[in-house]
């Protein structure tokens, strides 16, 4: 499906080829790479809680990498 996306974008004229390719790429890579990191991941036990932030909130995690 990605595959059909992105050949319609270049051929409708909205991306460059190597826009669509790029993309592409950074996908996989990310597709890859983020469960790969989480299998060799040694974390230990952690903790997540909210810390106040100039007009907002933020959502931390703490632990041991």
């Amino acid at each position: 499906m990605a595959v059909s996306v992105g050949l319609e974008r270049v051929y409708a004229g909205r991306h460059f080829p190597s826009d669509v390719l790029v993309g592409a790429a950074a996908g996989t890579l990310v597709g890859l790479g983020v469960p790969w990191l989480h299998s060799r991941a040694r974390l230990g036990p952690g903790t997540v809680g909210i810390a106040p932030a100039n007009g907002g909130a933020l959502l931390v995690w703490g632990g041991r990498f």
